[in-house]
């Protein structure tokens, strides 16, 4: 039982460093016109993330 308040209590976290992520790697491509490169970029990065 404790283990799933643990979780429950870290998941935000968690998620909070995964969409970081995403933002971080597609703030490159901010004015460039280029939606898909920056899409691209935060999915790999999300992907990335979530298997640490």
């Amino acid at each position: 039982m404790d283990s799933v308040v643990t979780h429950d209590l870290i998941f935000p976290y968690l998620l909070r460093k995964v969409t970081e992520k995403a933002a971080l790697a597609s703030y490159n491509w901010i004015g460039r016109g280029n939606k898909i490169g920056g899409d691209s970029d935060a999915v790999v990065a999300m992907r990335a993330s979530l298997e640490e």
